[in-house]
């Protein structure tokens, strides 16, 4: 009895909501049709020894329909409160950015660098790693020439719409050029 359940109930997630969709339509026009429409379909009789049963489809397509449309609309609003706050904690995050952490984030923006080299050991850098501002780009590094680090898009995106963000930057970064190293 059970595993019959359980196959019906797979079944119906599996079926999903178009198939639903399209139960609850064709079961509600023949509940609810006018007599003439029945007849001019052929479908009195069916529908007459039928009708409880096809009520029934009607009813469960039309709430499984309901509550997947339901459950879509919550998920939507869930995924926009998340998205909001994850940009206004990013935001936070930028707004609370040190002298010197701004000044690492500068060539980004406004020299429009795509890849600046820093030391693997640097520590600022480390922190900007850490607060998912910066990633490191290539695995592939030396001491001499310093690692590649990428700004996150997020972050490019922010920073350059709001270039007030890094009014205010103070310090030399320790860049590294490598194709002035070699």
């Amino acid at each position: 009895m059970l595993e019959s359940l359980s196959g019906l109930l797979a079944a119906i997630k599996a079926a999903g909501p178009r198939l639903f969709f399209g139960a609850a339509v064709a079961s509600g026009i023949l509940v609810f049709a006018p007599s003439s429409v029945l007849i001019a379909m052929g479908l009195t009789e069916v529908v007459a020894a039928n009708r409880s049963t096809i009520g029934i489809v009607f009813l469960v397509s039309f709430v499984l329909v309901c509550s997947e449309g339901l459950w879509w609309m919550v998920r939507k609003f869930q995924q926009r409160t998340e998205s909001k706050a994850l940009k206004a904690g990013r935001l936070r995050v930028l707004k609370a950015l040190t002298a010197l952490e701004k000044a690492y984030l500068a060539p980004y923006i406004l020299n429009g660098e795509n890849t600046v080299h820093f030391g693997i050991h640097d520590g600022v850098v480390g922190g900007l790693q850490s607060k998912e501002i910066l990633y490191q780009a290539a695995a592939i590094g030396s001491w001499r020439s310093g690692f590649a680090f990428n700004i996150q898009p997020w972050a490019r995106e922010a920073l350059t719409n709001n270039a007030e963000l890094l009014k205010g930057a103070a310090g030399s970064p320790v860049t590294y050029h490598p194709k002035e190293t070699w």
